[in-house]
């Protein structure tokens, strides 16, 4: 039997729940965005999710773990609703600007807006839109669907968000997000994250694979190849801890996702328009910038491009 969290159901012990703090808004409810909702609400904080134009989302979704399943009741978004606050951008990538501008007419001047997504976003281009605060988000948490509001918790992981000087809100977020760090300047981890969604993403979708079948014989020479080049792009961008570090990080991310089916594998088995447009080419456009030689990541975005030309 699964458990049920609504807007009356107790806190967690250790949970932050001031019900006079604004609600936290989703945009985009996919695995990460429905992996933060039961987080949020498992917290005791208000959580809204703002659904697709023409797409209401139904009164509850379910998140199953490793030991357990919980159904969590769904409050939706209308336009009628006070301005929102908190906005969490989970979204693909190459939606993001669009989502923003279709809801910007309820978005307080002073937004908060929370950027957490595969690929590489411009922040001008966010800038354009409203007048808000504009954060970053990374995650190396993960998950799959089953179905459209089901999904299988597939991983923990640690959670980085940035940057400048750290909001007051980060207290209420990190009581719901566990293993939640903020960092002054973020872009360091942005281009890391980068590099691990270059190796990982395109590769599990070519193959066919869970992520942790990467490190199978017959996958390791071209994932190992495919690190090495991404590493020293990260080291030609200035970023040497990150570059220094990253064959473990990737390496460890995973292991530690192992049993998860990437985002852009699960958009292949549903003939859905992938991200990789936002991921590979931004990191090859670099690695030119710099003249550092990447001839594995070039074969598989080739390869990608010519076996699912329809989805790029």
């Amino acid at each position: 039997m699964a458990l049920r969290y609504n807007a009356h159901s107790k806190p967690l012990p250790n949970a932050v729940s001031d019900m006079s703090n604004p609600p936290w808004h989703i945009l985009g409810f996919g695995v990460i965005g429905q992996l933060l909702h039961a987080e949020f609400c498992q917290s005791g904080q208000q959580c809204v999710v703002i659904p697709k134009p023409n797409q209401p989302v139904p009164a509850s979704h379910t998140v199953q773990y490793q030991t357990h399943t919980e159904s969590l009741d769904i409050k939706p978004f209308t336009p009628s609703d006070s301005l929102v606050e908190r906005l969490i951008v989970s979204t693909k990538s190459y939606d993001v600007v669009e989502a923003i501008t279709s809801i910007k007419q309820t978005l307080s001047p002073q937004a908060q807006i929370i950027i957490m997504v595969n690929g590489l976003v411009d922040t001008s281009d966010i800038a354009e839109i409203t007048t808000g605060s504009v954060y970053w988000a990374l995650t190396t948490k993960g998950g799959y669907r089953t179905a459209a509001y089901n999904t299988v918790h597939g991983g923990s992981g640690i959670t980085r968000l940035g940057s400048g000087a750290e909001p007051n809100w980060f207290n209420e977020w990190q009581g719901a997000v566990k293993n939640s760090y903020w960092h002054i300047d973020i872009d360091p981890f942005r281009w890391e994250k980068l590099c691990v969604n270059a190796v990982i993403n395109p590769l599990t979708a070519l193959y066919q694979c869970h992520n942790g079948e990467l490190a199978n014989s017959k996958f390791k020479t071209s994932t190992q190849t495919s690190i090495n080049e991404a590493a020293a792009i990260l080291e030609a961008l200035g970023f040497r801890q990150q570059a220094q570090n990253f064959n473990d990080t990737c390496w460890e991310v995973i292991g530690k996702t192992g049993a998860n089916r990437s985002s852009m594998l699960q958009d292949v088995s549903l003939n859905r328009r992938t991200e990789l447009s936002t991921i590979l080419p931004p990191l090859l456009s670099a690695a030119t910038q710099h003249r550092v030689p990447t001839p594995q990541l070039k074969q598989t975005l080739g390869t990608f491009k010519q076996r699912f030309s329809k989805l790029y």
